[in-house]
């Protein structure tokens, strides 16, 4: 796994894979280290250590709308 920045385009393809096939972030961060569909689908090199998962929950979260407070 790695530090270095991973693209927004790049996160929300995960997202988009990740949901047809039931994936849980754990697994889809997996596919995102050792599949190479997932790699060719976010442009990625093949050597490339992906992310952590928790990359992907922050994610979602950032792109929530906030609710207002009452």
């Amino acid at each position: 796994m790695t530090d270095a920045p991973t693209s927004r385009l790049q996160l929300a393809t995960v997202c988009v894979l990740q949901f047809p096939l039931g994936l849980p972030d754990c697994q889809a961060a997996e596919a995102v280290r050792c599949r190479i569909d997932f790699k060719y689908a976010l442009a990625m090199e093949l050597d490339d250590p992906g992310f952590h998962h928790s990359v992907l929950a922050d994610f979602r979260d950032r792109r929530r709308p906030r609710r207002p407070s009452s």
